[in-house]
């Protein structure tokens, strides 16, 4: 049970570094604990979902020299995405090396934006491994890079320092096509930045309603009138998520009751973080930012469903970042037992709607058993110990292409 022996790890250390506040060799193991995961991601075998995608398509992509001679033509993802794995190839041709790379990057990139941004580190680092770290290392492979980007491009963007924001997002949007809501996000971030009140909420409704039903109407104009580019065509996960928007309010589309309740949650618990945030004078500008454009992208995701979570992707470690300090702030600063009621109750339904996802069915209902979305990550395998869950091989054959 490598997973729970990971959670008790990073549990003890968040308590004994952040909670008892110990300071002996606090670097050390906050750097073993980044070490731990690219280990865990790095080294996995068969684990997750569009990984095993990845996986198989690896040894199909041209190497760097093959790129050079003859160009990316024809090709379904972002130009980098190929560069990226055409330099893996060119020197290790090995899908377990892309895997130690990639978690490299990825880890390190977010454990330096926690360290940077959280008070409470280790706390960050706990949720983060959680919460986001099976998604970014074994799921969104070609989105995590544009994620990592973003983490590095936010204190340009909270700095006006908008020529190298720019160039981030640029690099970002060649690794993946949902970067591009990262060139008009500086134009919101005046109004995202502000400690709101009833006149912002009430702007924001007008906003989500508009954009909201101009995506969603764009997006079923344009397969309707099968106009997708090849790019997104071909991708398989674009035509998912463009295909959830047009079966909203069927029983399997966004618009069920399924999705509705866990978007629902996330929006109240998203308005909840802003309002205990306020109370521990923790709603800085930078913050605001963060939080207010989860709560807009949470609503979203009513109208224009999975893309809009496609978008909050960028901004959960920085949020789960605030969590943390809340969780820090009220443990540490206050006596008052309601105060710290507060953000155990937030941990508390997250994980509610953590495990809901987990445990829901993973196969658009072709399987009857053995179609939980877990079964993507456990049991674990490493390449110490390869070994092929059946259960997990015809998850993602249901989920590909029944």
């Amino acid at each position: 049970m490598i997973y729970f022996l990971f959670f008790f790890v990073f549990l003890i250390l968040a308590y004994s570094f952040d909670f008892r506040k110990s300071s002996k060799n606090r670097d050390l193991y906050y750097k073993l604990e980044c070490f731990a995961l690219i280990l865990l991601w790095g080294l996995r075998y068969r684990v997750g979902g569009d990984s095993l995608t990845y996986e198989e398509e690896f040894m199909d992509y041209p190497t760097l020299f093959e790129i050079i001679r003859g160009g990316i033509h024809d090709l379904p993802f972002q130009p980098l995405w190929y560069f990226f794995n055409g330099i893996i190839k060119s020197i290790i041709p090995s899908f377990v090396f892309f895997q130690v790379v990639h978690a490299i990057i990825v880890n390190v990139v977010v454990f330096s934006s926690i360290k940077q941004y959280s008070k409470a580190p280790f706390t960050a680092a706990l949720f983060y491994f959680v919460f986001i770290s099976y998604n970014m290392n074994t799921e969104i492979l070609r989105e995590a890079l544009s994620v990592c980007l973003f983490l590095i491009a936010f204190k340009s963007l909270n700095d006006n320092k908008l020529v190298k924001y720019y160039f981030l997002a640029t690099i970002a949007f060649l690794f993946h096509q949902s970067a591009v809501f990262l060139f008009v996000l500086p134009l919101f971030k005046p109004f995202l930045r502000q400690s709101w009140t009833l006149k912002h909420y009430v702007i924001l409704g007008g906003v989500v309603v508009l954009v909201g039903s101009l995506a969603a109407n764009a997006l079923e104009y344009v397969i309707g009138m099968n106009m997708l580019s090849n790019d997104f065509s071909n991708d398989k996960a674009m035509r998912y998520y463009a295909n959830a928007v047009a079966s909203q309010g069927s029983d399997t589309g966004l618009g069920g009751s399924q999705f509705g309740i866990r978007y629902l949650l996330r929006v109240f618990l998203a308005l909840y973080v802003i309002y205990v945030a306020k109370k521990t004078k923790l709603n800085t500008p930078e913050n605001n930012l963060v939080t207010h454009a989860y709560l807009f992208l949470t609503i979203m995701g009513f109208l224009v469903g999975l893309i809009a979570g496609r978008w909050n992707n960028y901004f959960l470690v920085l949020y789960y970042c605030i969590i943390a300090d809340l969780l820090y702030d009220c443990f540490t600063h206050s006596d008052k037992v309601i105060v710290k009621i507060r953000p155990v109750l937030i941990l508390s339904l997250y994980m509610v709607l953590h495990v809901f996802a987990l445990t829901s069915d993973s196969s658009n209902g072709n399987m009857k058993h053995h179609n939980e979305v877990y079964r993507r990550y456990y049991p674990y395998h490493s390449i110490l110990n390869p070994q092929k869950e059946q259960d997990r091989e015809n998850l993602r054959y249901y989920e590909l292409y029944q």
